[in-house]
Protein backbone atom coordinates (compact mmCIF):
# COMPACT_ATOMS: atom_id res chain seq x y z
CA UNK A 1 0.00 0.00 0.00
CA UNK A 2 2.55 2.32 1.31
CA UNK A 3 4.68 1.44 -2.10
CA UNK A 4 1.49 2.29 -4.50
CA UNK A 5 0.99 5.80 -2.60
CA UNK A 6 4.61 6.80 -2.72
CA UNK A 7 4.86 5.64 -6.52
CA UNK A 8 1.60 8.07 -6.91
CA UNK A 9 3.26 11.04 -4.68
CA UNK A 10 5.87 10.52 -7.70
CA UNK A 11 3.97 11.23 -10.32
CA UNK A 12 1.95 13.96 -8.56
CA UNK A 13 5.15 15.56 -7.91
CA UNK A 14 6.65 14.99 -11.37
CA UNK A 15 3.41 16.70 -12.72
CA UNK A 16 4.43 19.79 -11.00
CA UNK A 17 7.44 20.11 -12.10
CA UNK A 18 6.39 19.96 -15.35
CA UNK A 19 3.85 22.57 -15.24
CA UNK A 20 6.75 24.88 -13.73
CA UNK A 21 7.86 25.36 -17.34
CA UNK A 22 6.47 29.19 -17.63
CA UNK A 23 7.08 30.25 -13.90
CA UNK A 24 9.76 33.23 -13.68
CA UNK A 25 11.54 31.06 -11.27
CA UNK A 26 11.27 27.96 -13.00
CA UNK A 27 14.58 26.48 -12.12
CA UNK A 28 14.16 26.05 -8.22
CA UNK A 29 10.81 25.24 -7.94
CA UNK A 30 11.71 22.16 -10.90
CA UNK A 31 14.36 21.00 -8.81
CA UNK A 32 12.50 21.21 -5.42
CA UNK A 33 9.35 19.21 -7.12
CA UNK A 34 11.39 16.86 -8.90
CA UNK A 35 13.55 16.34 -5.80
CA UNK A 36 10.56 15.01 -3.59
CA UNK A 37 9.35 13.07 -6.75
CA UNK A 38 12.78 11.55 -6.68
CA UNK A 39 12.67 10.67 -2.61
CA UNK A 40 8.91 9.23 -3.36
CA UNK A 41 9.86 7.51 -6.24
CA UNK A 42 12.72 5.81 -4.73
CA UNK A 43 10.80 4.54 -2.49
CA UNK A 44 7.82 3.55 -4.25
CA UNK A 45 9.60 1.42 -6.65
CA UNK A 46 13.15 0.49 -4.54
CA UNK A 47 11.51 0.08 -1.19
CA UNK A 48 13.87 -2.86 -0.03
CA UNK A 49 16.64 -1.05 -0.87
CA UNK A 50 15.71 2.46 0.81
CA UNK A 51 15.04 0.69 3.80
CA UNK A 52 18.18 1.55 5.24
CA UNK A 53 19.30 3.65 8.37
CA UNK A 54 21.60 5.94 6.41
CA UNK A 55 18.75 6.29 3.70
CA UNK A 56 16.48 7.10 6.67
CA UNK A 57 18.26 9.76 7.99
CA UNK A 58 18.92 11.31 4.55
CA UNK A 59 14.98 11.62 4.50
CA UNK A 60 14.68 13.25 8.12
CA UNK A 61 17.37 15.67 7.11
CA UNK A 62 15.48 16.73 4.31
CA UNK A 63 12.23 16.90 6.04
CA UNK A 64 14.31 19.30 8.17
CA UNK A 65 15.58 21.54 5.49
CA UNK A 66 11.91 21.05 3.98
CA UNK A 67 10.29 22.48 7.46
CA UNK A 68 12.91 25.73 6.99
CA UNK A 69 11.74 26.37 3.50
CA UNK A 70 8.43 25.97 3.96
CA UNK A 71 8.55 28.51 6.74
CA UNK A 72 10.58 30.91 4.48
CA UNK A 73 7.97 30.37 1.71
CA UNK A 74 4.89 30.57 4.38
CA UNK A 75 1.77 32.85 2.90
CA UNK A 76 1.86 36.11 4.36
CA UNK A 77 -1.61 36.63 2.50
CA UNK A 78 -4.74 36.81 4.92
CA UNK A 79 -6.81 33.39 4.01
CA UNK A 80 -3.88 31.97 1.70
CA UNK A 81 -6.41 28.57 1.49
CA UNK A 82 -9.43 30.40 0.19
CA UNK A 83 -9.01 29.51 -3.72
CA UNK A 84 -9.68 33.29 -4.78
CA UNK A 85 -5.98 34.10 -3.14
CA UNK A 86 -4.01 31.31 -4.24
CA UNK A 87 -5.07 30.96 -7.40
CA UNK A 88 -3.78 34.72 -7.98
CA UNK A 89 -1.44 34.94 -6.47
CA UNK A 90 2.38 33.26 -6.91
CA UNK A 91 3.92 33.34 -3.58
CA UNK A 92 0.77 32.23 -1.94
CA UNK A 93 1.09 29.08 -4.32
CA UNK A 94 5.01 28.87 -3.78
CA UNK A 95 4.33 28.38 0.12
CA UNK A 96 1.25 25.59 -0.52
CA UNK A 97 3.88 23.61 -2.38
CA UNK A 98 6.34 23.57 0.33
CA UNK A 99 3.56 22.73 2.49
CA UNK A 100 3.25 19.46 -0.06
CA UNK A 101 6.46 19.29 -0.65
CA UNK A 102 6.93 18.66 3.27
CA UNK A 103 4.03 16.23 3.53
CA UNK A 104 5.18 14.13 0.99
CA UNK A 105 8.66 13.68 2.39
CA UNK A 106 6.73 12.70 5.52
CA UNK A 107 5.22 9.89 3.95
CA UNK A 108 8.16 8.88 2.40
CA UNK A 109 10.21 9.03 5.80
CA UNK A 110 7.91 6.69 7.83
CA UNK A 111 7.67 4.55 4.55
CA UNK A 112 11.05 4.04 4.88
CA UNK A 113 10.36 3.41 8.82
CA UNK A 114 8.15 1.07 8.22
CA UNK A 115 10.12 -0.83 5.82
CA UNK A 116 12.73 -0.63 7.74
CA UNK A 117 11.01 -2.48 10.75
CA UNK A 118 9.26 -4.77 8.65
CA UNK A 119 12.55 -6.06 7.32
CA UNK A 120 14.21 -6.22 11.17
CA UNK A 121 10.77 -7.85 12.54
CA UNK A 122 11.35 -10.48 9.69
CA UNK A 123 15.24 -10.99 9.68
CA UNK A 124 14.32 -11.33 13.69
CA UNK A 125 11.80 -14.30 13.36
CA UNK A 126 14.79 -15.79 10.87
CA UNK A 127 17.00 -16.06 13.65
CA UNK A 128 14.46 -17.54 15.35
CA UNK A 129 13.49 -20.27 13.59
CA UNK A 130 16.82 -21.05 12.99
CA UNK A 131 17.80 -20.99 16.55
CA UNK A 132 14.98 -23.54 17.23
Amino acid sequence: MLRHLNIALCILMLFFAVVQYNDPDRLLWITIYTASATAAGLVGFFPQQTAKTSILALYFLAIIASIGTTFFFWPQTPKFWYQEVWWNNETVREGIGMMIVTIILVVTFMSVWCENKRIANSTEMKQKRLKH
